[in-house]
């Protein structure tokens, strides 16, 4: 490089040089894994790294290491690495010219599988039986693993099929009885720890009890009866069965079973007299789990209860409220003291249910009462006596009764609909009509007359009986346009009948004129009002159609408001008739109208000449003042501003001031159009001492 200087006055200097030497290349460094490698950069014990460093034609002057956290290090010999987990090392590499270049490589090291741990809560068994629990513990298993973490773990139980629970924790349940737990967890580099196994014991459930069995199973009161159970324990097993009884509701005494196989027994003593005698069974297995038995009864005597008649009363008509009773007897020798059930059941579904406490002997009887909705058709009616068969007799066949009973389908039938041979719009008219049953009494129903479709009268009846014809009838505005009338009988289809066909009568109206009701003329009869004057309002009424004989509204109205009406009574055609109302102005535009009909419900042959209106101008006067401080003995000026808020002009011919110290300087009269906002303008004389509150 050759330089030199120059100054202001363009002296130079004598030239130099120098020699400048430039260096691009940098120095490279790499490092080498050595080791057990498991899977992807995972190493299943200690990594050994070499590092490989080249100057780029410059003197290495070091090279230099550094394993996770530890500081650097020079590097001589290759360098181990060891301990589970992730691991990072960086190697350095310096030249003699100051450059440095640095690399780093990760890798694992897991050098042992997840490991499994079982906990129980409660550690300890609970059971009455040594290593039993009575209550279910809490089966947790959890694993851990220092170098690639846990994946899942595996169980099962008595060498089943595994369970497969992703993660470090897996709680279990424990199912009944004794089985052997096998449980290993694995890591995320599927190395699988070993197997291990324990056994658990778990009976909470007492044992199973069996239906008691009597022998004989009817006793009479001489005789002692064996009571035999079936008692069974999946868990623990069996270690006692007791049996409790009272005999007729005396103090309860214990019997401990014999055993043979699983069925326990024990004798109960004859009674000595026919009475109730109580049982219950209960169990104990090894583990301290009881079963209680529910309780049963039998009776000792000469006891035949059974169900000796049906009958029926009440409303006996489809849906009416009627009653099944049955009549019970003992056809024994001695009379039935305890509980017996009697059942009802209609079409094999049970309707009621009522009970007995006694029934004495020889057949005499005693009645139990069912309701029961009827419905129409046939039904299956059973009475059963004690269904449970609890009660010891000696004949257990006639315990049920059971008949067929038919409750007749109706048919009702709409007929003999009568219709005027002329109608007369506005003319109230009068239908008739019969209704009749066949086959059957029915329930309550609705009956419907409609006018082209639309109800226009209902009633209901309480039923009618087989073949029964009640005559009826319904009241009608006639309107004109309609069409047909009907009625229809169970209009709700409340009622099951053979056939639905015949419910409706129908028949044509005759031809129904219409009438055209018309305003002919609608007339104001005040011209100008001024706010509060009476403004009277007149109408001529005209009647364009067919005559009409019903009543027809007019309404009058201000603004579309409907202020007064009047009721015609009737008109014929071409009747002309004066309708009039008043209305008090108030200022402001309004229309005033008139309208036939307002409520539409005249059908009429021209809907668009039932009304018209008449607008008119109701002028009004605003005034407002503002405010002026006026001091005493001195003179000075006040305005007033004065609004026409009417919809008309007007002309202010007069002006009163209130005090003589008060002059009105605005000439009058002034003309002020419709909403024009004008200023009076007043001179004050020296105003007088004192207080003055209105100007």
């Amino acid at each position: 490089l050759h330089f030199f200087a120059v100054d202001k006055f363009s002296q130079a200097e004598a030239a130099q040089q120098a020699e400048i030497e430039y260096d691009a290349s940098l120095p490279t460094v790499s490092i080498r894994l050595a080791g057990t490698l498991l899977a992807g950069d995972w190493y299943s014990g200690t990594v050994t790294a070499t590092v490989t460093a080249d100057g780029a034609g410059v003197d290495v002057t070091s090279v230099e290491t550094k394993a996770d956290a530890a500081a650097w290090a020079a590097y001589t010999d290759p360098v181990a690495v060891s301990g589970d987990g992730r691991h990072t090392l960086l190697g350095r590499v310096t030249t003699a010219n100051g450059k440095t270049a640095q690399t780093s490589t990760l890798f694992g090291i897991d050098t042992a599988p997840a490991a499994a741990t079982l906990t129980l809560t409660p550690a300890t068994p609970n059971g009455a039986l040594e290593g039993w629990y009575k209550t279910a513990p809490t089966v947790r298993i959890t694993a851990s693993d220092a170098g690639s973490g846990v994946k899942e773990i595996h169980y099962s139980f008595d060498a089943a099929g595994p369970t497969i629970v992703p993660g470090g924790t897996a709680t279990l349940s424990l199912p009944e009885g004794e089985h052997v737990l096998s449980f290993f967890a694995v890591d995320n580099l599927g190395q699988a720890g070993a197997e291990q196994q324990t056994t658990l014991r778990l009976d909470r459930a007492g044992p199973v009890l069996g239906m008691p069995v009597l022998d004989p199973p009817h006793p009479s009161a001489s005789e002692d009866v064996q009571v035999s159970v079936e008692a069974t324990d999946a868990g623990t097993g069996v270690q006692v069965v007791s049996f409790w009884y009272s005999i007729g509701g005396q103090l309860w005494q214990r019997i401990g079973g014999r055993r043979t196989g699983d069925t326990y027994t024990a004798v109960i003593p004859a009674t000595g007299e026919p009475t109730l005698v109580y049982c219950n069974v209960s169990a104990n297995d090894r583990n301290g789990n009881t079963t209680d038995r529910s309780g049963f009864s039998y009776y000792t005597g000469d006891v035949d209860l059974c169900v000796a008649e049906l009958s029926y009363s009440g409303d006996l008509r489809d849906g009416g409220m009627s009653n099944v009773v049955a009549s019970l007897a003992n056809n024994g020798l001695s009379p039935f003291n305890g509980y017996a059930m009697i059942d009802l059941f209609v079409d094999g579904i049970c309707a009621g249910r009522e009970e007995i406490t006694y029934l004495g002997p020889d057949g005499i009887r005693t009645n139990v009462t069912f309701p029961w909705v009827r419905s129409a058709g046939d039904h299956v009616i059973r009475v059963i006596i004690d269904p449970a068969n609890t009660v010891p007799e000696f004949d257990e066949t006639n315990n049920m009764r059971e008949e067929v009973i038919t409750v007749p389908v109706p048919n009702l039938i709409a007929e003999n609909l009568v219709v005027p041979p002329a109608i007369i719009p506005g003319q109230a008219v009068t239908f008739t009509a019969d209704l009749r049953s066949e086959a059957g009494t029915t329930r309550t129903f609705v009956v419907s007359f409609r006018i082209d479709g639309s109800q226009i009268a209902s009633y209901t009846f309480n039923g009618i009986g087989n073949s029964q014809v009640v005559p009826f009838s319904a009241s009608w505005l006639g309107n004109s346009g309609a069409a047909a009338v009907s009625v229809v009988v169970d209009a709700s289809s409340a009622v099951p009948e053979t056939s639905e066909a015949d419910n409706t009568a129908s028949q044509a109206l005759p031809h129904i004129a219409a009438p055209d009701f018309a305003v002919a003329s609608f007339d104001v009869l005040v011209d100008g009002p001024l706010p509060g004057d009476n403004v009277g309002v007149r109408a001529v009424v005209d009647n364009l159609g067919a005559a009409y004989v019903g009543p027809v509204q007019v309404a009058f109205t201000v603004d579309g408001s409907t202020r007064s009406t009047s009721i015609l009574n009737g008109m014929q055609t071409g009747t002309l008739v004066t309708v009039s109302a008043e209305w008090r102005a108030e200022p402001g535009r309004h229309v005033l109208g008139v309208r036939i009909d307002p409520a539409g419900s005249i059908r009429e042959a021209n809907e668009q000449n039932n009304a018209s209106s008449s607008a008119i101008d109701v002028p009004g006067l605003a005034l407002s003042s503002a405010s002026v401080n006026i001091w005493s003995n001195t003179a000075g000026a006040a305005g007033m501003l004065l609004r026409n808020s009417g919809s008309l002009p007007l002309t202010v011919e007069t002006v009163t001031e209130s005090a003589s110290w008060l002059t009105l300087d605005t000439p009058l009269p002034l003309v002020l159009a419709a909403g024009q906002l004008v200023s009076l303008q007043f001179s004050i004389a020296p105003v007088p001492a004192g207080q003055h509150d209105t100007v």
